[in-house]
């Protein structure tokens, strides 16, 4: 019979590459842009190259930042259940914050792939953040089914507010 804490251990050292692995690929996307894929609230690299100005590196800095966030986040559900923390409202902006660093439309169907909050849920946390302002919603020019959210400015200002103070840097 194989020993199991062998694997136990290989597991564990594999699984520790991969997140560095993946760590050193999300840097990547930092440096070479990003916009939002459907798996997570996390970056996958643009095709092309283009010169990147001044306001966008202070921008992908920030949503350096914003990914980082998400990612302790996630992380959390690494080392305590899953479902000891409920926080849809937080999940939800976090994910449109780094959406509009990102420059990256998002829908319902796709707020609920990237959070994870299932869609009963998520509509109704985008319908209390939209009626406190913390939400924007714009119909798809293209087709008339579908709506984009955002964060607000009001959301936005919230968002770096409370990243300033939480940080330490006031």
């Amino acid at each position: 019979m194989t020993d199991i804490s062998h694997f136990s251990d290989l597991f564990q050292s594999l699984s520790s590459q991969i997140e560095q692995i993946s760590r050193a690929v999300d840097e990547l996307s930092f440096k070479s842009g990003a916009e939002l894929d459907d798996k997570s609230c996390r970056g996958k690299p643009r095709s092309g190259n283009r010169k990147t100005s001044p306001s966008e590196v202070s921008t992908r800095l920030s949503l350096l930042n914003v990914r980082q966030l998400i990612h302790a986040r996630q992380l959390r559900d690494k080392y305590f259940p899953s479902d000891l923390f409920a926080d849809p409202a937080w999940e939800i902006i976090m994910c449109l914050m780094e959406a509009r660093l990102a420059r990256s439309k998002v829908t319902i169907t796709k707020l609920c792939k990237l959070t994870s909050v299932p869609y009963t849920t998520s509509l109704r946390w985008v319908g209390h953040l939209t009626e406190i302002g913390i939400i924007e919603k714009s119909d798809d020019a293209t087709d008339g089914r579908r709506v984009f959210l955002r964060l607000s400015d009001k959301g936005v200002a919230s968002f770096q507010n409370w990243y300033i103070h939480s940080s330490g840097s006031q």
